[in-house]
């Protein structure tokens, strides 16, 4: 294997990001050579299954790496994490009105009302980047660590 430039931390969250906008998206695979990206809206978990159903990667399937999914980040474990961060007095807000019946709705909502939009979208990146530095060391995949990670399942 040739040495591969670190990719930034920062970029990789931006573009694993597109998983939770578009819920039709169930995986996504990155080239560690060219850093393209192939979005797949349906269950496509080998290298075989992307060289039989993806003519435009020709003969670089090998450089392909499945991206973790969008189910490595516990939706449930995250929100009880932002919130436990919180001020005394946004925690106190928060929790004297969020009721938990609908959970993911109910709290963006709240997190809307009181005015905590950029903490939660920065929070929630902070815990993606931990995801997907765990990920690319694993793969041994060079990342330049240009940003905070947060590990909800330590805090």
């Amino acid at each position: 294997m040739r040495d591969r430039k670190p990719i930034n931390l920062s970029w990789l969250v931006e573009k694993w990001t597109l998983v939770d906008e578009d819920s039709y998206l169930k995986n996504m695979w990155l080239n560690t050579e060219s850093l393209d990206f192939i979005r797949i809206n349906r269950e496509v978990v080998s290298k075989e299954d992307i060289e039989s159903n993806y003519i435009d990667i020709d003969s670089d399937v090998e450089n392909y790496v499945l991206l973790p999914t969008r189910d490595e980040l516990d939706e449930q474990k995250l929100r009880a994490a932002f919130i436990s961060r919180l001020d005394r007095q946004n925690r106190d807000n928060f929790v004297d009105s969020y009721e938990g019946i609908s959970p993911s709705e109910e709290f963006i909502d709240k997190v809307y009302e009181l005015g905590l939009d950029y903490e939660w979208n920065e929070f929630r990146k902070k815990a993606s980047a931990n995801i997907l530095l765990t990920w690319a060391m694993d793969e041994e995949i060079p990342i330049n660590k240009d940003m905070e990670i947060i590990n909800i399942n330590k805090l």
